[in-house]
């Protein structure tokens, strides 16, 4: 803010004007030295990159794309400011007036207009527009990592307007005032001109990890198939707040992206509460039709508060078939609107590649959980079941019933049985998994609880007999006799005493109970947030000689360990804080996935009556499997089930921590998108697994190098400018005096 006001205020801006300088080189390079000591200041806090990434869980959890599209953001809104504040100082001679001013017009570029669309007066009119025309929208979604030109060009306009418009600098005055005022308006209008143009012919450049806003190849491929017309209608449009706008904003722009990929793509938005009487009466028969229920929003429309109804649906049609596609995600216990539409976006590849992916396929995929063995009970898999009949066919069936499970099943869930699962049932899956079948084994390996702790005090949980141990071994896998211990875990209450006549509770570490980071890079477990598991047990995986391929999904932080069976639970572990160094057997496995050509189970253990009986019903034996078929062993079944009340029965979504009161959103993440994995041929979960990652700190680390980490970050930055300041003072002296001293 100093740049011109303080040279007036001394004098020295008329000895600067007798160099042999243009007034336009003048104000250049000033403000090529002010963006420079900009770009400087940022130099330090890579400090603070450095300690996160140190710190990171697992080390690197970082998005180093998305930083780096941060730093451009910043350096775009330093150079914005820096414009901003040299046309605050032209205009007075105090600096002191200059910074006030500068600092309240910053101010007023990135936040004000921000503010004013929220004015009654603009609320689902022009909210969006006045939005656009501040610094915070175009920072807001450079910072995401995604470079995208209009986002540079407006900053580029900003500049230019304050640097051209700078309309005294001591040398020159301009006569005209008048033509001053016309010279700034015709600038302004043309680069209004230039980004409205903007908005019609730009390009972006996704500068993110796992290039979440770029369209995958899966859906590429995908969208590209479809060989007829395509006609998708957007129920989003009318007014309503700029949040909504953003999530149609959105649509508006993957459509024209999947239309590049299809030319047989036909779109139109429209307004479902616009019409005559009998247009909105069909309309109304046609959503009944389709199940599409509106949701009810408030807002302000300039005059007093309205409910509106909101259709965030799109309905695809292609041939004879129709499939609707619900646009706003669900909202969780401590979600805000701002957090539910963000969500939304993220997932809207994946919802119109998994709607395309459906409706074009000949027929729909078939789930089948199994019954009969103790496993969870449907109302506790109410809500997985659910989440699985958008898109495919789910059914419930007890292996005694069927003599054989068919080739037309897709993928069969085993959740969590307590009893053990017959021989001949056993070899019904295996024959169905030689034949290329898909399975997910829940599988828990002892029968751990809060509630029997409770009434037990000290509780031995027995082993669970469930009959798999020796075709999983055969398989490849083989689930352990113990509990893993983890640092790295949820919570539960625990009464610390009394208060009027009430028990005070408070929460403690409970280390059964595994809060897991996901390290791998399968699509499965890509980018999730932590999954709770409660009770799992360590799976070892066996050298075999089948062509089979084992990736680990899940895994204990590093600072676990193991309990054999028969292990003593007890709360009286919580009443001493844990000794990290006795947490020391590395990572334990609790997922796997096998995928390849199996060899059967019960290879070389049929006896002759047995191939006689089976040749007598139709069925014929397969010792060696297709390579298409794939497994998932878990060593939990209860992260998948959903909380049932049961006084109301009403349920939770998959995730929630009753003690915490909190959401484990990988939970229904890890279970959702290995379902999708396994009937998936085209890889759209490639699509799913872009959603913006919770990227967590390793808290062990963090408790035991504290002091130094907070030394590096609080010291580091202040003599790295501290070490550029004296290296700048010692090229002044070299450069102006010829020598080292002073």
């Amino acid at each position: 803010m100093r740049t011109f006001a303080e040279e007036k205020n001394k004098g020295t801006i008329e000895f600067l004007f007798t160099k042999p300088l243009k007034t336009s080189e003048i104000i250049i390079g000033k403000y090529l030295a002010n963006v420079m000591l900009v770009a400087f200041s940022l130099i330090p806090t890579l400090v603070y990159y450095f300690s996160v990434y140190q710190l990171g869980s697992p080390k690197g959890n970082l998005d180093t794309g998305a930083i780096i599209g941060s730093y451009i953001g910043l350096f775009f809104l330093g150079a914005s400011f820096v414009a901003i504040g040299m046309f605050a100082s032209v205009i007075t001679n105090n600096q002191i007036v200059a910074f006030i001013a500068g600092a309240f017009f910053c101010f007023f570029f990135h936040w004000a207009f921000m503010y004013v669309s929220k004015l009654p007066v603009f609320m689902s009119k022009l909210d969006l527009v006045i939005q656009k025309i501040g610094i915070n929208y175009h920072y807001s979604s450079i910072s995401k990592g995604i470079i995208d030109s209009r986002d540079i060009l407006y900053f580029l306009s900003l500049i230019f307007i304050f640097i051209t418009n700078l309309h005294t600098t001591g040398k020159k005055k301009m006569k005209n005032k008048s033509g001053y005022y016309l010279q700034a308006l015709l600038y302004i209008g043309i680069i209004f001109m230039v980004n409205v143009i903007a908005n019609f012919f730009h390009f972006s450049m996704d500068l993110t990890g796992d290039k979440r806003y770029t369209l995958s190849n899966s859906t590429k491929k995908i969208i590209s198939q479809p060989d007829d017309n395509i006609f998708i209608k957007v129920y989003l449009d009318g007014e309503f707040p700029s949040g909504f706008k953003r999530l149609r904003s959105s649509t508006l722009e993957f459509l024209e992206n999947i239309r590049d990929v299809n030319d047989n793509i036909v779109y139109e938005f429209e307004d479902p509460t616009g019409g005559s009487e009998q247009q909105l009466k069909k309309r109304k028969e046609e959503f009944e039709a389709d199940k599409i229920s509106p949701i009810l929003l408030n807002f302000y429309d300039g005059s007093q508060m309205v409910q509106k109804p909101i259709f965030p649906f799109a309905v695809i049609y292609y041939k004879n078939k129709k499939f609707v596609v619900n646009l706003l995600e669900e909202q969780l216990a401590g979600d805000n609107e701002e957090v539910v539409l963000n969500r939304s976006v993220e997932l809207l590849e994946y919802k119109f590649a998994s709607a395309f992916q459906r409706i074009t396929a000949q027929r729909p995929k078939r789930v089948l959980f199994t019954t009969g063995n103790a496993e969870l009970e449907r109302n506790q898999l109410i809500r997985l079941e659910s989440e699985i009949r958008k898109n495919h066919l789910v059914g419930w069936v007890h292996l005694d019933s069927i003599m054989k499970i068919d080739t037309t099943i897709d993928l069969m869930v085993v959740a969590g049985p307590r009893n053990a699962i017959s021989l001949k049932n056993l070899f019904k899956i295996d024959q169905y998994i030689m034949v290329g079948g898909k399975v997910i084994w829940l599988l828990d390996k002892m029968e751990a609880s809060l509630d029997s702790i409770n009434v037990y005090g000290m509780y031995i949980p027995p082993d669970i007999n469930t009959g798999t141990d020796e075709i999983l071994f055969k398989y490849g896998v083989r689930i352990m006799p113990d509990l893993i211990m983890d640092l790295e875990c949820s919570s539960i209450p625990q009464v610390v005493g009394m208060q009027g006549g009430k028990p005070q509770t408070q929460l403690f570490p409970w280390y059964y109970h595994l809060s897991i980071a996901p390290l791998s890079t399968h699509p499965i477990v890509k980018n999730i947030d932590r999954v709770n598991m409660f009770f799992p047990s360590s799976i070892d995986t066996l050298k075999t000689d089948d062509p089979v391929k084992k990736t680990i999904l899940l895994q204990s932080s590093e600072y676990s360990r193991t309990q054999l069976s028969p292990a003593r639970l007890s709360f009286e572990i919580l009443k001493t804080a844990p000794d990290p160094k006795k947490f020391n057997d590395g990572k334990k496995n609790v997922a796997v996935l096998l995928e390849g050509g199996f060899s059967s189970a019960f290879e070389n253990r049929l006896t002759p009556e047995l191939e006689i009986l089976l040749q007598s019903i139709g069925i014929k034996f397969i010792p060696k499997g297709d390579p298409k078929a794939k497994q998932m062993v878990v060593s939990d079944a209860d992260f998948a089930k959903n909380l049932v009340n049961t006084t109301s029965g009403e349920t939770e979504q998959i995730g929630y921590n009753k003690w915490e009161r909190a959401y484990y959103k990988g939970n229904k993440d890890f279970i959702s998108n290995a379902i999708e994995y396994m009937l998936d041929g085209d890889n759209i979960i490639e699509s799913r697994s872009k959603e913006v990652k919770l990227r967590l700190l390793d808290p062990v680390r963090i408790k035991e190098d504290k002091t130094k980490w907070q030394m590096i970050n609080v010291v580091l930055p202040v003599v790295i400018l501290g070490l550029f300041g004296g290296l700048y003072s010692f090229w002044r002296r070299r450069k102006y005096t010829g020598t080292d001293t002073p």
